[in-house]
């Protein structure tokens, strides 16, 4: 997972791909509720929960398949 830091406190988080659906995993380290959102991957998605992990919609119309193993994602 990547950390960064934030105005509200630390985030991780971290992408797998299923198909053309992203799953998101993330935990933010803050005293007030932020809401998170994943917009470039699912506009509709949105949490305040400081952790946890979701498969986000996805359309093989809008997203890329995941590569194959080995290939590069650009």
């Amino acid at each position: 997972m990547l950390g960064l830091r934030t105005d509200f406190g630390s985030l991780s988080f971290a992408v797998r791909w299923h198909g053309y659906r992203p799953a998101l995993l993330w935990d933010i380290t803050t005293d007030e509720p932020v809401m998170l959102r994943c917009g470039g991957l699912d506009s509709s998605w949105s949490t305040t929960d400081p952790k946890g992990e979701t498969l986000l919609s996805g359309s093989e119309h809008e997203l890329p398949a995941s590569p194959t193993e080995g290939a590069s994602f650009l």
